[in-house]
């Protein structure tokens, strides 16, 4: 790893300062990337470099480094440094001075009016087909609030910095499924799944196409009815079952000449049929896990098997003894066999433990040594025999 200072010029090598031990790479999908470590501060060109809004590199990439705070003991003087993604320093500049009205945008001209004429080499680049969103309005700011309206408006997008370059990838272009397996008892130690609420769901779309240029068409009409001609309703139906209707609040509105299957086929892709649900593991294996990849869970002993999406990073690049911390996609999961799952796992750990409580009081009663401490109820997590 290279510091340099904020103009990108003078470097030198910081491995030999870092303790290997605490070094981490944080990656949450569209929210986060920066790296974390403990240096030792020797006074050398190279430590006294690793100071507010300077840059290290790190696997090609920049990390602007912010406010390391310095402890000092008798034998030595450590220093803990944070360094976020360059890319994420976008709100360093505002072009977004005016406001677009309500209409259909792409990621294209979302980028365009909060990025285009930055003075701070920031550009971005769009891969894969993303449909038009209607948007009430797109207002004001900087860099950082246009990534933040695109992630928000194509939720299954990703964004992805490649120093100050975004690129705004479409699931399908940025996933690629690895020959590479989580299973649980083997490289998966921990487990835990965070639900979200129901609010996440989308499994009805009103869609309409094809806008109306007679006189049918009013100006005054706030109705898609009279400005569309073709008009289709997306209905998950599996969804509905599992988990009851959730409409989508605005319509999906297309102004090209479509028909109601290409208008379905849009919805689809925008539904949310699953609640989000956040899925940690953490994994002790040899692999070196990238965050575009697909990689297969197994849970032989419940039966559960799935592909997921990674979606966040915790590693210790510098330490392959530690593990990994991963959080996957849950879209990708079929959330009523994995809770079915959890559920089996966690009431047979339950009734271990009942048993284990009941057992011990018995032989505390019998004067064998074994006693309860507090007589409360133990709190059981998950962890797979081995």
């Amino acid at each position: 790893m290279i510091v340099k200072d904020r103009n990108n010029q003078t470097g030198f090598i910081l491995n030999n300062l870092i303790d290997n031990a605490t070094f981490t790479r944080t990656y949450q999908k569209n929210s986060q990337l920066q790296l974390d470590w403990t240096m030792f501060n020797d006074g050398s060109p190279a430590a006294e470099l690793v100071t507010n809004e300077n840059l290290v590199q790190f696997r090609g990439q920049n990390y602007t480094i912010t406010l390391p705070s310095a402890t000092r003991l008798p034998s030595n003087t450590t220093t803990q440094v944070t360094a976020i993604h360059v890319g994420y320093r976008c709100d360093s500049f505002r072009v977004a001075t005016t406001e677009l009205p309500a209409g259909n945008y792409t990621p294209q001209q979302i980028m365009a009016h909060f990025f285009d004429g930055n003075d701070q080499g920031y550009s971005y680049k769009i891969v894969g087909s993303f449909d038009a969103v209607n948007i009430d309005s797109v207002g004001k700011g900087t860099g950082r609030t246009g990534l933040d309206l695109v992630a928000q408006t194509w939720p299954t997008c990703v964004l992805c910095p490649d120093n100050k370059q975004w690129i705004i990838y479409e699931s399908d272009s940025w996933f690629h499924k690895v020959n590479n397996q989580f299973t649980f008892g083997k490289n998966l130690t921990e487990v835990d799944s965070q639900p979200d609420s129901s609010s996440s769901i989308v499994n009805i779309i009103e869609c309409y196409g094809s806008p109306i240029q007679n006189d049918n068409s009013s100006s005054d009409s706030n109705s898609n009815a009279d400005k569309y001609a073709v008009h289709a309703t997306y209905r998950d139906e599996q969804s509905i079952a599992n988990w009851g209707p959730h409409p989508q609040a605005d319509d999906l509105t297309v102004d090209s000449n479509v028909d109601q299957n290409e208008l379905l086929a849009m919805a689809a892709k925008s539904a949310h049929p699953n609640p989000q649900m956040q899925v940690t593991f953490n994994y002790d294996g040899d692999a070196d896990i990238r965050e575009s990849e697909i990689w297969h869970i197994n849970d032989p002993k419940n039966g559960y098997q799935s592909d997921v999406k990674i979606t966040g990073l915790v590693e210790y690049p510098l330490d392959h003894s530690q593990v990994t911390q991963i959080t996957v996609d849950d879209s990708q999961m079929n959330m009523l066999d994995f809770d079915l799952s959890m559920q089996r796992t966690t009431q047979e750990a339950f009734i271990k433990a009942n048993e284990a409580a009941k057992h011990a009081a018995q032989s505390s009663s019998s004067g064998s040594g074994w006693q309860t401490i507090d007589g409360g109820v133990s709190d059981v997590q998950y962890q797979p025999n081995t």
